[in-house]
């Protein structure tokens, strides 16, 4: 290759790439199908953990509803949130996210806690990353359910509290970690009389493992790169292709990546909806005081302006999502009665 043609193919901009070249579909591409629908609709659409049956089945509304484990009743108060890209900043945006929705239920009188369900060896530690470690409280490795049930207002009571929020956090580096009923469990407990639990599941590998964040309301968060889109469309298909998974995607968010030069690679909330094919959340933006702030182990203080309002309309979302599972739970209820 010559100069000239060297030049010519280095200026070729980054965002002229489709991110489909990075993606490589699963067996049944049917399972990486996105219906352009908006978020939380459909509620009681087809069912969406069938695999590969049913081409362009509703993906971003509940799934069906099968056993007492899955009911709608259970799952109206439960957000399970996961990224496919670790390090895109996921876990601050599900704690701005746990905060938001305790300032919306801040008259309601019911209770929110944020579970750090990120429970592998490179994951965990939602009291550090809020600056949380050295304050008393429990934590995974002293919660444990041998009989699948604990206490759900006595855990409350027992967990660090940060802006409002009971966070129960995960420490790797703690034994013992905890068991798939274990998480159950407090999930569950802290769900009880309608209180909002919010749960950070990382890159999702405990979520197969626990029924009942299968059964509950999922938020995909996505990097809003090339590579970024690529994987969540993985993520996605990897979800939603569960035959356990009875829930629903109440939204995928954007997340735009950090460390970038002059927004260099930072692709727009519209390019991520054409190519994903559904409504995308976002952006939620990238701000280097509280990046700062993280990484100096000072927790998150004041959010700025431009953070808030992606995450504001991530929780009216969820809040969308959670009237429609109580409604629906209304009306099972008169029709078995």
């Amino acid at each position: 290759m010559n100069d000239a043609t060297t030049r010519q193919a280095s200026a070729v901009p980054r965002e002229a790439y489709d991110p489909q070249q990075f993606f490589v579909p699963s067996v049944n591409d049917d399972t990486v199908t996105l219906d352009r629908v908006p978020a939380v609709a459909r509620v009681g659409g087809a069912e969406a953990g069938s695999g590969g049956a049913g081409r362009g089945a509703a993906v971003l509304g509940e799934g069906s509803v099968t056993g007492a484990a899955d009911s709608s009743a259970e799952r109206s108060n439960v957000i399970v949130c996961s990224s496919a890209s670790g390090g895109i900043g996921a876990s601050t945006a599900v704690a701005l996210l746990a905060r938001e929705l305790a300032l919306e239920l801040r008259h309601d009188e019911r209770h929110i806690s944020l579970v750090d369900a990120d429970v592998c060896a490179s994951g965990g530690g939602m009291d550090v990353l809020l600056g949380l470690e050295r304050e008393g409280g429990k934590r995974w490795h002293e919660v444990q359910a041998p009989l699948g049930s604990l206490d759900g207002r006595a855990l409350y009571a027992e967990l660090p509290q940060w802006q409002d929020v009971a966070i129960l956090s995960f420490a790797p580096w703690r034994e013992p970690h905890p068991q798939w009923w274990d998480v159950q469990a407090a999930v569950r407990a802290l769900a009880d009389d309608g209180n909002v639990v919010v749960v950070d599941a990382g890159r999702g590998s405990v979520v197969k493992t626990v029924p009942l964040l299968m059964a509950a309301h999922h938020v995909v968060f996505l990097e809003l790169s090339v590579l970024g889109l690529a994987r969540a469309k993985a993520h996605v298909a990897w979800l939603r292709g569960a035959e356990e998974f009875r829930g629903g995607i109440a939204a995928v968010a954007g997340v735009e990546p950090t460390g970038s030069a002059r927004g260099r690679g930072v692709l727009s909330v519209a390019r991520a909806e054409r190519y994903m094919g559904c409504d995308v959340c976002g952006p939620i933006r990238a701000d280097n005081r509280l990046c700062s702030d993280v990484l100096e182990g000072m927790g998150l203080g004041s959010v700025p302006r431009k953070v808030r309002g992606g995450v504001k309309r991530l929780a009216s979302l969820v809040m969308d999502a959670f009237e429609s599972s109580r409604a629906m739970s209304q009306r099972e209820v008169r029709e078995t009665s």
